[in-house]
């Protein structure tokens, strides 16, 4: 899993560099982030939840998820990991399928394309550092 989270942040950051104001996300590049993202999450969550049924990044995932693990464990660090995890995804789906040109457009996810595409890298760099910290080293098998 290390180099899948090392991926993953060097994707975030590939993201982050786009610069065009309508902050097109190519489809090679989105899909190779939602990959790493969901690979990531379906092992840390066999691991740290002991729940090896995650499906997906859609929103059905994150509620089928959230009725599986007993609810003492959404306040748990693990399941916050994974909750922002999906936060991630979200944001970066609403931000690709926005219509950047419309008044309401990417003001949708919370301003100009390129900030997204900053904050998505920033919240991704903070996901992987508290994986790497909620899992000890010799779990990582990937």
């Amino acid at each position: 899993m290390q180099k899948l989270l090392a991926e993953l942040n060097n994707e975030a950051r590939s993201l982050a560099s786009i610069r065009d104001i309508s902050g097109r996300v190519g489809y090679t590049e989105r899909t190779r982030f939602e990959r790493l993202l969901y690979l990531i999450l379906r092992e840390y969550c066999a691991q740290a939840l002991g729940y090896e049924e995650l499906g997906g990044l859609a929103t059905i995932h994150r509620h089928q998820l959230q009725e599986r693990i007993p609810e003492e464990m959404h306040t748990t660090e693990e399941f916050q990991i994974v909750e922002e995890g999906l936060d991630i995804y979200s944001l970066l789906y609403e931000l690709c399928t926005a219509h950047i040109y419309s008044p309401d457009g990417v003001a949708v996810v919370g301003g100009d394309a390129p900030r997204v595409l900053k904050q998505v890298a920033e919240r991704t760099g903070r996901f992987v550092e508290r994986i790497r910290e909620t899992l000890p080293p010799l779990h990582f098998s990937t």
